[in-house]
């Protein structure tokens, strides 16, 4: 600071004491304070100023840079992308081409390929890395120095495909057939016996709905799948010696020929039941009716099961004793159920009584009645025409007796008499009868 200065400083002071230090001292120091405070100031705002000035700066800087440093990592994501697509290429490519040519050697050796997976994706997979699937040179280098595909273009590739689909279709339709083998072998295991018929139709249908189904799956004839069936699989049906479907129809007709002679051997064994019973078993009426029933209605099933007329099957089930046609076998079955009648007659004879348990009244009348001892019914039975009118003579006695409140003793006993008489020309008849039919 110069001496004006200095001056000019100590004459700023007004009525006061210029000789005060203190007073000097304070001033000085807010002069000093106001002229810190006036930079700090200044220098705030120039260093705002300039660094505001400069921000701009290192942001451009910065952005600058990483618009380099971008750029720079995108290259490189490119050319790792590229790098990687190559390394896809060329792996992929040979990798797949590698798999080709054991899916197809593969199929040459018989055995089904999922096209879709081994072949399909393949190529989707091959077209997604950018190979070229419509040219033949891909195709060539793919199948190169592979002996026996003999592959060297997009033709020759898909006329590949074609031989794997058949391939496929022939191993499907052998898997199907290998299931109808068994069914086949069931066919001639089945034993013969009464419910041969049953097993038998069981059998062929379970047999034929696979040859049916495999035909139908695979768009053949029926024709052709039964020889392709025979044929491929001849060396699992043991020695068969069936080679068409008509063969197989010729083979099912003796099948069902066996279950006719099986049916014919069950009516034959259930008419010798018949013939074998005890006359004098307690169930011998309902036996003989179920075994008659059980006879027309085999002679009806048979005949519908087989398609032949009731007369053919009554003759080869009885043709040892001289039945020929179904109104031979009724008057055979008529003949054993003779003794029924015989024996219902006579039970009606002997319902003509009173005991002393009895109650006459209208009802019981009205039920004696109803008692068929018709004449024609008993001439028919084999009682005589003077049995027969003594008998219907009787019984309207005893109802007239009966009506009348009289005593019925001297009739019953004379019904006893004549229905002695009655059976013995019943069972001669039916004895002659007999005799005459089982010759």
């Amino acid at each position: 600071m110069s001496m004006t200065e200095l001056q000019t400083f100590i004459d700023s002071f007004e009525n006061t004491d210029k000789s005060d230090i203190n007073l000097i001292k304070k001033v000085a120091e807010d002069l000093k304070k106001s002229a810190d405070n006036e930079i700090i100031t200044v220098t705030q705002e120039s260093t705002a100023a300039i660094d505001a000035e400069y921000k701009e700066i290192i942001d451009a800087v910065i952005a600058e840079r990483n618009a380099i440093k971008k750029s720079l990592t995108d290259k490189r994501a490119a050319q790792e992308l590229q790098n990687q697509t190559e390394h896809d290429r060329y792996v992929s490519f040979f990798s797949i081409a590698k798999q080709m040519k054991q899916t197809f050697k593969a199929s040459a050796a018989g055995k089904y390929i999922d096209i879709e997976w081994n072949i399909d994706k393949k190529l989707d997979r091959l077209e997604a890395v950018g190979i070229d699937l419509l040219d033949d040179a891909t195709y060539a280098l793919m199948f190169k120095d592979t002996q026996g595909l003999n592959i060297t273009s997009l033709t020759d590739f898909n006329r590949m495909i074609e031989t794997v689909k058949h391939v496929n279709k022939h191993v499907m339709i052998n898997n199907e057939y290998a299931k109808a083998v068994t069914s086949f072998h069931a066919i001639g295991a089945i034993d013969v016996d009464g419910d041969y018929h049953a097993k038998i139709t069981a059998a062929l249908d379970s047999f034929t709905s696979k040859i049916n189904t495999t035909a139908e799956n695979h768009a053949m004839g029926t024709k052709e799948a039964y020889a392709l069936f025979f044929y491929n699989m001849s060396d699992a049906l043991d020695g068969n010696t069936i080679e068409t479907q008509d063969e197989f129809k010729a083979y099912t007709a003796e099948l069902f020929d066996r279950a006719l002679g099986a049916d014919i051997k069950t009516i034959q064994a259930t008419y010798n039941e018949l013939k074998s019973l005890n006359y004098g078993d307690v169930n011998y009426v309902g036996a003989l009716q179920t075994r008659t029933l059980a006879i027309k209605d085999m002679v009806a099933t048979t005949s519908a099961r087989y398609e032949r007329s009731a007369d053919d099957i009554c003759a080869k089930a009885f043709s040892d004793i001289n039945v020929s046609n179904e109104s031979g076998l009724d008057t055979k079955l008529l003949a054993h159920s003779y003794d029924i009648n015989i024996r219902d007659i006579l039970n009606n004879i002997s319902a003509l009584k009173v005991t002393s348990k009895t109650e006459v009244n209208a009802g019981f009348i009205e039920s004696v009645d109803a008692i068929d001892l018709s004449e024609n019914r008993l001439k028919i039975a084999g009682v005589s025409d003077e049995t027969a009118e003594k008998i219907s003579d009787l019984k309207a006695a005893f109802i007239t007796a009966l009506n009348d409140n009289v005593p019925t003793r001297d009739i019953e006993r004379e019904l006893g008499t004549t229905a002695i008489h009655a059976q013995s020309e019943m069972d001669t008849k039916h004895l002659t009868y007999l005799c005459k039919l089982t010759a």
